[in-house]
C-alpha cells in the first residue's frame, strides 16, 4: 500500500525519533479538531500498511464548555 505524503512524514518522524514499531499499539488522544483527526487518519493508514499493530482513539468530554 502506497502511503500519502502526510502519512509518510508521520512514519518518518516516528521512525527517526524511535516512537513506533510494527508491533506497537498506539493510543491517540482525539480532540475532534483537525490536528488530532489528521494524526488519527495517518496512524490508521500506517496500521493498514502494517507499520503499527493497533490504533485506538480516546476522547473525553469533560463538559467544561456549555456547548460540549
Amino acid at each position: 500500500m502506497a502511503l500519502v505524503t502526510f502519512t509518510s512524514k508521520v512514519l518518518a518522524t516516528c521512525r527517526d525519533r524511535h516512537l513506533l514499531g510494527c508491533s506497537d499499539a498506539v493510543l491517540v488522544a482525539l480532540s475532534g479538531g483537525v490536528d488530532s483527526t489528521a494524526l488519527l487518519s495517518a496512524l490508521a493508514d500506517l496500521r493498514a500498511a502494517g507499520q503499527v499493530r493497533e490504533v485506538t482513539a480516546v476522547h473525553v468530554d469533560h463538559a467544561l464548555r456549555p456547548d460540549s
